[in-house]
């Protein structure tokens, strides 16, 4: 299995989100994992969120299932049942097409 150097990999702020989507996001820092391992079928992202930032707008995805694992530091999951605390070693998952539109946000 080949490791990833992910000090190696770009680190980007980039985003989609049109103005005023953008800002909340403007803080989040992301290194594409996946595209770095040649991976097509999964989707990986390695994201740092600053003070305040929140990691997207709220969502869902009709096609791909999601997982979050939280390797350090604190992060608030917005969920439409309400908020939830992350922390180091915290995992969540999303089936494909899960009703619940989340984001998170670090705290």
């Amino acid at each position: 299995m080949p490791k990833i150097d992910l000090d190696a990999l770009e680190q980007t702020n980039s985003t989609g989100y049109p103005p005023p989507f953008n800002e909340p996001v403007a803080e989040r820092w992301q290194r594409k994992v996946a595209e770095a391992g040649g991976l097509t079928e999964l989707g990986a992202r390695h994201v740092v969120l600053k003070p305040g930032a929140w990691s997207s707008q709220r969502h869902w995805h009709e096609g791909e299932d999601e997982l979050l694992v939280m390797l350090t530091g604190r992060a608030i999951l917005v969920e439409n049942d309400g908020e939830t605390e992350m922390g180091p070693g915290d995992i969540a998952v999303w089936p494909r097409r899960a009703a619940s539109s989340k984001t998170w946000c670090n705290s």
